[in-house]
């Protein structure tokens, strides 16, 4: 990202739903360097969903997660959220208690074993904000080349 001036950030979050989840990466290239951007984060994604994690990656994840989990159910009111949010998801009701301790149970198989069922195969939705003039479209469908392709000008969304 910095060695090629792709991107001011980067960043991706993993939301928790009842039946799935949404997984989202965010970037902000300049528009001349969209389509570079999304072809590394792409390898990026299959690499991963090919190889898996390291036991080094798996480790500080766990660890950073460990030492997270407290501050998630710090006051009375964010631990009635993480029981409201873990119970929407059809999560146990002793499941906080128990959270770390499954935690520490997680085995780079089982990391491997859910990123290939929940991403391999899966379809991806690119949206991007940028000003798009009629040869960066085109630059867009013929590199990406989308199911669906829609422009909505930043004027629609005022006058709606």
């Amino acid at each position: 990202r910095e060695k090629r001036g792709l991107s001011y950030g980067v960043g991706s979050s993993l939301s928790l739903f009842r039946r799935d989840g949404l997984f989202q990466v965010r970037f902000f290239p300049n528009a001349d360097k969209v389509l570079e951007t999304l072809e590394i984060a792409q390898g990026v994604l299959d690499t991963w969903i090919r190889d898996g994690v390291t036991a080094e990656e798996l480790s500080f994840v766990k660890e950073y997660l460990a030492n997270q989990f407290h501050f998630r159910s710090e006051t009375p009111a964010r631990e009635l959220n993480q029981h409201m949010v873990y119970r929407l998801a059809g999560r146990p009701a002793s499941y906080l208690d128990t959270w770390l301790d499954e935690l520490a149970s997680v085995t780079l198989a089982d990391v491997d074993r859910a990123v290939k069922a929940r991403f391999e195969g899966a379809r991806w939705y690119v949206g991007i904000v940028a000003t798009v003039t009629d040869e960066i479209k085109e630059q867009y469908r013929e590199a990406m080349k989308p199911d669906q392709f829609k422009v909505v000008t930043y004027t629609e969304e005022l006058l709606a």
